[in-house]
């Protein structure tokens, strides 16, 4: 409708309005709630975006994507149980969904549930293997469990599917460093800081490199 069409093109104002002119006039709708959500949530009122959300999931159980959106408003707000369980509940509803495997993988990362991750992740590259935002999460899973080959390996693929992800090329560096393969390491650093000049972790650690 109208008012999902202004929202999704971020008239927000008029989305809200014509959402709850929507309700005033015939009551409670699980859509135009969702309506309301999805304008809390491009202004960044998380707060609001559940409440409006989990109206829309009250009066219609069945609607998935207002719970997968619900579902990551409350990873945002770090409510990493209730996150997983609700992408969980959308995966179970409809498995080829096609957004909440990965956020359910990153809603495992926040929670620190990194085998659980790294198992979602994978479930979205056998989908999607050339998606560079996995293999970097991925990436960064396997460091947070000590596997530093596997890292590099998905950090290296990051890079060749993305050449200009400059965190891929920083952790590349970090782990070149561990290895003491200076050289290597200030090569990645230099690439990092030439893809991203106002980072300033990069730009620290050639410092500290420098003869």
């Amino acid at each position: 409708n109208l008012a999902k069409v202004l929202a999704w093109a971020g008239k927000n104002e008029d989305a809200a309005r014509l959402a709850q002119s929507s309700i005033e006039l015939v009551g409670e709708d699980s859509e135009c709630s969702f309506i309301l959500g999805l304008v809390a949530y491009n202004i960044d009122d998380l707060s609001a975006a559940e409440g409006h959300y989990a109206d829309a999931v009250r009066l219609d159980p069945t609607y998935v994507k207002a719970r997968h959106n619900l579902s990551l408003v409350w990873s945002k707000l770090g409510r990493s149980d209730d996150a997983t369980r609700g992408f969980q509940h959308v995966l179970d509803a409809a498995p080829d969904h096609p957004n909440a495997r990965y956020n359910l993988a990153r809603a495992y990362m926040r929670a620190q549930r990194y085998p659980e991750a790294i198992a979602a992740f994978h479930v979205c590259l056998g989908k999607n293997p050339d998606d560079a935002d996995v293999t970097y999460f991925l990436g960064r899973c396997y460091l947070k469990t000590d596997d530093f080959e596997r890292a590099r390996e998905a950090f290296v693929t990051t890079t060749r599917l993305n050449p200009e992800d400059a965190a891929a090329h920083y952790e590349l560096a970090l782990l070149d460093l561990d290895e003491a393969d200076v050289n290597s390491a200030r090569t990645r650093l230099k690439r990092a800081i030439e893809l991203d000049p106002d980072w300033a972790e990069p730009r620290l650690a050639l410092e500290r490199l420098a003869p």
